[in-house]
């Protein structure tokens, strides 16, 4: 195993962590109760943090995935010898 192998786990969990944060507070404004009409504050919370897991974690994803893609443009124009 590479010794970056560890560095760059540490960095998609700081990072999906980080997207995960960000989308939460940024559903923080909105009215969750109104709009899937939950009963409780507690279940529109709960809904609140599923939907910024999904949320910030596809926006992690996106981002590792296009740092791959980037990387492996370099092999566009190389001859397989």
């Amino acid at each position: 195993m590479a010794p970056t192998t560890g560095f760059e786990g540490l960095l998609q969990i700081s990072v999906t962590l980080g997207m995960i944060m960000i989308t939460w507070r940024m559903l923080r404004n909105a009215k969750m109760e109104q709009l899937f009409q939950v009963p409780s504050p507690m279940e529109a919370r709960i809904l609140r943090l599923f939907i910024a897991i999904l949320i910030g974690h596809g926006i992690s994803r996106f981002l590792f995935d296009y740092l791959i893609w980037t990387s492996m443009l370099k092999y566009i124009g190389a001859t397989g010898q």
